[in-house]
């Protein structure tokens, strides 16, 4: 909990990661304690979840936003006067109309396909991204950090460096 709190402040750059709100309430026994956690990190991105109270930690940060509705309506009245020329009239007719609503439902990040999130940044800034899925299923994984960074350097990918603590 001291490292989360005070990360941002000393430069440390935490990142964390859940399948679900409910395993922070699980693991340090009380929800208040998971909020706390979870207010603590800035940024936030979430893949497809399976529960709405999970979904509801992005969506909840969302503002309202207004968005247009156009409904078309159209009709036709028969004339009953035998007298006139006229045997009916008719009318089409565009309404729009705006309506305040959520950014984002909670069943959109529960139906998300492979690949694909939501990510906030920025104090509220919403991006919807996709990640590149790997298209050879045997792809080889360094056994040790020392590899693995050694094939980041090979393939242009630069480590951040270690600071003595």
């Amino acid at each position: 909990m001291p490292m989360v709190n005070k990360a941002a402040g000393s430069g440390v750059i935490l990142t964390g990661y859940t399948q679900s709100r409910a395993d922070l309430e699980a693991a340090y026994g009380e929800k208040a304690m998971a909020q706390v956690i979870e207010g603590n990190f800035n940024n936030l991105i979430m893949l497809r979840v399976r529960d709405k109270y999970t979904a509801e930690l992005m969506t909840d940060q969302l503002p309202e936003v207004e968005t247009t509705t156009v409904m078309q309506v159209s009709g036709a009245t028969d004339s009953s006067n035998l007298d006139s020329e006229q045997d009916f009239t008719s009318s089409t007719q565009d309404r729009i109309s705006v309506v305040q609503g959520p950014m984002l439902e909670p069943n959109a990040l529960m139906s998300l396909p492979k690949g694909q999130a939501f990510m906030l940044v920025n104090g509220g800034e919403l991006y919807k991204i996709r990640i590149p899925l790997p298209e050879d299923e045997h792809i080889s994984i360094p056994e040790t950090p020392r590899q693995m960074t050694e094939q980041m350097k090979r393939t242009g990918f630069t480590p951040i460096p270690r600071t003595p603590s």
